[in-house]
C-alpha cells in the first residue's frame, strides 16, 4: 500500500520536475534508471522484508515519474489539431469508465462457471477433472 501511495506521488511530482528539467530528458533519465535499478533486483529482493520493501518503494517511484510524463510525450508527436482529440471530452471519459466496469463485473459475475464452460468447451475431455 506503501509502494502505491509513493507512486501516485511520484506521478503527481513528475509534472513539475518535467517542467523543470524536460520532458523527454525526465523520461530519458527514468528509462535509465529503470535499466540501472533492474541490475540490483535480485540483491534487493533477497534482502528480506527491508530489501522488499525498498524494491517496491524505488520501483514504484521509477514508474511514477516515467508513467505520469510518457502520455504527454505521446501525444507530442502527433499535429496540434490532433493532438488532444477525445482525451479530455468528458462523454469519452466516462464512457471509458463505464466500459472497464462492465468488463470487471461480467468477469466477476462469470469467474465462478469459468471452469465448467471451459471443460464443456474443451476437446480434450478426459485430462479435465471432473466437478
Amino acid at each position: 500500500m506503501i509502494g502505491a501511495i509513493v507512486g501516485v506521488c511520484s506521478i503527481v511530482a513528475s509534472g513539475p520536475v518535467a517542467d523543470r528539467v524536460g520532458r523527454r530528458t525526465l523520461l530519458a533519465v527514468t528509462a535509465g534508471a529503470i535499466a540501472a535499478f533492474s541490475g540490483f533486483a535480485p540483491e534487493l529482493l533477497d534482502g528480506g522484508d527491508v530489501g522488499q520493501s525498498v524494491y517496491m518503494i524505488v520501483g514504484f517511484v521509477l514508474l511514477g515519474l516515467s508513467f505520469g510524463q510518457a502520455s504527454g510525450s505521446v501525444a507530442t508527436s502527433f499535429s496540434r489539431i490532433y493532438r488532444y482529440t477525445g482525451s479530455g471530452s468528458d462523454l469519452g471519459s466516462r464512457m471509458a469508465v463505464r466500459c472497464r466496469l462492465r468488463a470487471l463485473l461480467g468477469a466477476l459475475a462469470l469467474e465462478p462457471v469459468r471452469p465448467l464452460v471451459v471443460r464443456r468447451l474443451s476437446p480434450v475431455r478426459r485430462h479435465l477433472p471432473r466437478w
